[in-house]
């Protein structure tokens, strides 16, 4: 393991628990981003020296919180292994001298994918500097594609926005939300406009796959698991992670 690839580790160890921190917290305490996770009932994070680590802690506790025994959100494990699998990921698939980018893209998406499933919405602070930093990814590093990022942001963002427009009209009812838009824009911008159809069939068959096993597993006593909302961000998440890193 070269120097660089190691302070990626621990960068990713920081990273998983400041994320686990910032989504737990969202969007009641915006500060959050800058805490260590704690409890969201007393604020303790006396979790000592192991208890510290990614997932041991929340495992060690049984899932509570030491100082006041409440139950502790399990984002804080899900985020924390999380940006460490995505690290293991990137450092797998990717040259050493793309390690970063694919890390930052990684906590980004899961951090989207996370705040949506929880709150169905992606917001602008991150799906807009996403959008923002493809392009200067591209022009700094593949500048010859830079004219297809810019396509494919336009066209990614044009094709939901559509779609969100004409079920709005049809159905008088919010379906695909301008954040899946804005998502998929940056979608486009990473992947080039060549990667859109791949994204958008990935993204769509993963929500049909999980409808249909949410819709079988609906019982009498859970008939709202039928008509309920399904996000779709974690969806288009995935497999825009899945088309940068493996292509079309």
């Amino acid at each position: 393991m070269t120097v660089n690839v190691g302070i990626c580790f621990l960068v990713s160890l920081l990273a998983g628990r400041f994320l686990a921190s910032f989504v737990d917290q969202w969007p009641q305490e915006k500060s959050g981003a800058f805490r260590l996770p704690g409890c969201r009932q007393c604020g303790g994070q006396d979790r000592g020296i192991l208890g510290g680590l990614p997932l041991i802690g929340w495992f060690m506790g049984g899932g509570q919180c030491r100082t006041c025994g409440k139950e502790e959100s399990p984002v804080y494990p899900v985020m924390e292994w999380g940006a460490i699998g995505l690290f293991l990921w990137s450092w797998a698939v990717l040259p050493e001298g793309r390690l970063w980018v694919g890390c930052f893209l990684g906590w980004t998406l899961i951090a989207l994918a996370v705040i949506d499933s929880r709150h169905f919405i992606l917001p602008d602070f991150l799906t807009v500097p996403l959008t923002i930093s493809g392009l200067i990814y591209k022009f700094f590093i593949v500048p010859d594609m830079i004219l297809e990022a810019i396509i494919g942001g336009g066209l990614g963002y044009l094709l939901f926005a559509a779609v969100a427009w004409a079920y709005r009209h049809l159905r008088h009812r919010e379906g695909l939300g301008l954040g899946d838009a804005k998502l998929l824009a940056a979608a486009g911008v990473w992947v080039g406009w060549q990667g859109l159809p791949a994204i958008i069939l990935l993204s769509a068959v993963g929500g049909l796959i999980f409808g249909l096993v949410r819709g079988i597993s609906s019982t009498p006593h859970k008939p709202h698991l039928i008509n309920a909302y399904i996000p779709y961000g974690p969806f288009l998440a995935m497999a825009f992670w899945l088309v940068w890193l493996y292509g079309q």
